[in-house]
């Protein structure tokens, strides 16, 4: 309701709703078998959520989706069933079917997976990255393997290319003391022998089946090496990774063709090194992951093709220790893991008990804007002359933030409850100070100094929480909580100018609940405030009121009321909820009400009043 007319006029609501009737199902099982050394475990799953009015077109293609996949991927060294799409109708829905078949043989000394699974490698290039495909891994203690190869991304029409995975990791242990691992991955959303993908000038098979206009397919190779010592009383682990990726390789590059028109235009003789190519295809086909394309040549020129992460983690354990370094700069991209890119950051935290007292401190470094490192940093160390040389600009400019934390939490006392407090220091700078120093000219310098970029704040925080011990009286029983965080902040330098400004951030919050029989009351209050010129003040108030084992198992109200503030009010919002539940044998039912509105005195264009009705109703044993 109001789903886009921003107005509270009743006709309009009305006619503006939006109806949806979902279906919801999970079926499935899983068998377990075991002779001697060998076991095998089996295991499938239906589930899906998909409107009512669109099972007829969901299913069967959903279905039938799943088969091809399956057909073209049982074959772990057919790559050419792989890449045969001959016949094949697009996926036009999602859903969250499963199907997997293991193997093992002695344990974990040897598997063989095929179905939907995950793997990971390093942290820093594959983590519980999901496929469908093929796994084998062997595992004797002082060696592992593993080696996977399937579809990361199954592809919805108009919506994603299907990204294909292949990927092995090696690693070698002296029991638990010394580790060496070293891994490599391919995520290709083109996929396929350059023949079969460049005929006659013709267009990619898949990109006519996908028919994905401008969304354009991607490349991603990453490599990951990492080493650790560890014993009782600490461990240390450090870790390099080199991604290649290529955001366009959509027009394909003969690997022959190229090397003849390198050689035509003055370049090296490549065709010894294309015979190798030939000779490693035949058994390693990783031109079929990560095909030479426009793309990559582009990507070589502006120096954005490759990106590279490195650090070092140390852990002391009895201690409560932790310590890190690490560098990535913005170009590294690994499709098969989720790490904070173009940053450079170090620190250390410790957190002990003395008794039943908690302490914990720590420091951090971070600095964004990272250049290049491969020449920055690598070629510099090794060759120092190939080291990039030109002055620095505005654009050079990196935000620095040093953060000093400590904090203390009380035992749990039964009558006072417990205590916590933390205290941060930060400190926002810039490194604009020394990059004026290097340019090539006052304007220069000027530009850097002046930048909007070059800010320095200085802020003390600090919070005080309080959690009550649960009090009761006869059936009743209560607990309360409080909390403020407060920063007193100083604007030392806006914009390369002296500033001095300082301003303080306030708040605090109560809460408090009362149980009694079958009934439960929660209330809560909150407001946060600035002595900031122009700064927003809000106000928070929450309310939930639940009830248990009446003809519902349980029935609950929630409604907050919230208000912001500047010389007066400026704009409010009201939401609430009502929730009902029964089981009735082997079903429960559910239904859910909410209901928010948002009123802007200062732009009626950013009113709006929506509600949601939900009725839910499972079938489980």
């Amino acid at each position: 309701m109001g789903k886009s007319a921003n107005t509270s006029d009743i006709t309009t609501v009305l006619n503006d709703q939006d109806h949806q009737l979902n279906l919801t199902f999970e079926l499935g099982g899983d068998a377990y078998l075991k002779a001697g050394p060998v076991g095998l475990e089996v295991l499938g799953t239906l589930k899906d959520t998909v409107s009512v009015f669109d099972i007829t077109e969901a299913y069967p293609n959903t279905l039938q989706a799943d088969l091809q996949n399956i057909l073209n991927l049982y074959n772990p060294i057919d790559f050419a069933n792989e890449f045969d799409y001959t016949g094949e109708e697009p996926r036009k829905f999602d859903n969250d079917n499963q199907f997997l078949v293991k193997v093992s043989f002695f344990g974990p000394a040897l598997t063989y997976q095929f179905g939907d699974q995950k793997t990971t490698f390093q942290k820093e290039t594959i983590k519980d990255l999901g496929f469908r495909g093929t796994s084998i891994g062997l595992d004797l203690g002082f060696l592992e393997l593993k080696v996977g190869k399937g579809l990361t991304d199954l592809g919805l029409y108009q919506v994603a290319w299907p990204q294909n995975f292949f990927g092995f990791q090696f690693a070698i242990k002296v029991k638990k003391a010394w580790y060496l691992q070293t891994n490599v991955s391919f995520i290709s959303a083109l996929q396929g022998r350059y023949t079969d993908l460049k005929q006659s000038g013709a267009t990619s098979d898949i990109g006519t089946l996908y028919d994905l206009s401008g969304i354009l397919p991607d490349q991603n190779m990453v490599f990951g090496l990492s080493t650790g010592h560890a014993n009782k009383y600490f461990s240390v682990d450090a870790s390099f990774s080199l991604s290649l990726y290529n955001e366009n390789a959509g027009t394909i590059v003969d690997v022959n063709q190229l090397a003849t028109d390198l050689e035509n235009q003055g370049g090296p003789d490549l065709g010894t090194y294309v015979g190798y190519l030939d000779k490693i295809h035949a058994v390693f086909p990783i031109l079929d992951y990560f095909l030479p394309s426009n793309g990559l040549v582009s990507g070589i020129v502006d120096k954005d093709l490759w990106g590279i992460s490195y650090g070092v983690e140390a852990k002391v354990p009895k201690l409560g220790i932790q310590a890190w370094i690490r560098k990535t700069d913005a170009t590294y991209k690994s499709l098969g893991s989720s790490l904070a890119t173009d940053e450079f950051t170090f620190g250390s935290t410790v957190e002990q008990r003395y008794g039943d007292f908690s302490f914990r401190g720590g420091y951090s470094f971070k600095m964004d804007n990272i250049a290049d490192i491969l020449f920055n940093d690598i070629i510099a160390l090794v060759k120092p002359n190939l080291a990039p040389t030109s002055t620095p600009t505005a654009a050079d400019i990196s935000n620095i933030v040093h953060t000093v934390q400590a904090g203390v939490d009380t035992p749990q006392h039964k009558l006072l409850g417990t205590l916590g407090f933390d205290y941060t220091f930060a400190y926002e700078t810039t490194n604009a100070e020394a990059l004026a120093k290097d340019a090539a000219d006052a304007a220069t310098e000027t530009a850097i100094k002046t930048s909007t970029d070059n800010d320095t704040t200085l802020s003390h925080t600090g919070e005080l929480r309080w959690r009550s011990a649960r009090y009761k009286i006869g059936s009743v029983t209560t607990n309360f909580g409080a909390k403020t965080k407060d920063s007193y902040v100083t604007k030392h330098t806006v914009d390369g100018t002296a500033d001095g400004t300082t301003f303080w951030e306030l708040g605090y919050a109560l809460s408090g609940s009362v149980n009694f029989s079958r009934y439960t009351l929660s209330l809560g209050f909150d407001q946060t405030w600035s002595t900031e010129p122009s700064s927003l003040t809000s106000f928070g108030y929450d309310a939930k009121f639940g009830i248990k084992e009446t003809f519902f198992d349980t029935i609950n109200f929630t409604a907050s009321f919230d208000q912001a503030f500047r010389a007066s009010l400026e704009a409010y919002k009201v939401t609430g909820s009502f929730a009902l539940e029964k089981r009735l044998g082997l079903i429960t039912v559910s239904t859910n009400l909410d209901v928010s509105f948002y009123d802007s005195l200062l732009d009626d264009s950013d009113d709006a009043i929506t509600s949601t009705l939900t009725v839910k109703g499972v079938f489980s044993k």
